[in-house]
């Protein structure tokens, strides 16, 4: 699947720190949810979640982002979110 740019626009800080790890999930309330999976060498907290409704991107941390994952994602652990 094609990453919109309007999310690889909101990524682009961490893209450019550590590479092209945007990742799509699924589907979260009627948006589309993409993720930016950190590379297996970074300690990092909860991975920014992108939520992207055809127009417009909200990027979302913290408790919010790891409810969201845990909403799309089996076993969050597997996938190295902590």
């Amino acid at each position: 699947m094609n990453i919109p740019s309007q999310v690889m626009k909101a990524a682009s800080e961490l893209r450019a720190m550590y590479g092209e790890h945007v990742e799509y999930l699924g589907e979260f309330q009627g948006a589309q949810v993409y993720y930016y999976h950190y590379p297996d060498d970074i300690t990092a907290g909860v991975c920014p979640v992108y939520l992207y409704d055809g127009t417009t991107v909200d990027e979302v941390t913290g408790d919010i982002a790891m409810n969201i994952l845990d909403s799309l994602i089996e076993d969050a652990d597997e996938f190295g979110i902590e």
